[in-house]
């Protein structure tokens, strides 16, 4: 893979700061839920004994893996690394009426998960503007 030179259309610049800031909230609302995040994780994989300290690294993990498509969108320009954003932003929608089933029960609704979601929408959308799509297509490189 070639490395992307030069100036990045608005579009990727966006991107990239949306996607960062969307990763950021994602894990300050984990953190912030480190007891919630603890027993989702033990009812996921009951055969691990889940801690606090395993579920910090679950989440950090979590982090990293949202901002890897950012670095392999900016540093690179990889084709396939918006398309796996897409697909991680379609699997969070899949998770929405999970929270709207919990937002009836009468929680409240978390402004940091609602603002990540928004932001990640938003972020995945812009890979596919017809300005990014130009910039995907000649390598990461801008065309006159």
């Amino acid at each position: 893979m070639k490395r992307a030179r030069g100036k990045r259309p608005l579009a990727i610049c966006l991107f990239g700061a949306l996607f960062t800031t969307q990763a950021l909230l994602a894990f300050l609302h984990a953190v912030g839920r480190l007891g919630e995040m603890q027993v989702a994780l033990s009812a996921s994989l009951p055969l691990l004994a889940i801690d606090r300290d395993l579920t910090i690294v679950a989440i950090c993990a979590r982090l990293t893996i949202a901002l890897i498509p950012v670095a392999m969108v900016w540093f690179f320009a990889s084709r396939p690394a918006r398309w796996l954003v897409l697909a991680m932003v379609l699997v969070r929608l899949l998770l929405v009426p999970a929270h709207a089933e919990r937002l009836l029960a009468g929680e409240a609704l978390s402004l940091l998960w609602l603002g990540s979601l928004l932001l990640a929408l938003l972020g995945a959308a812009l890979l596919f503007t017809r300005d990014a799509a130009r910039w995907f297509a000649c390598g990461g490189r801008r065309s006159g």
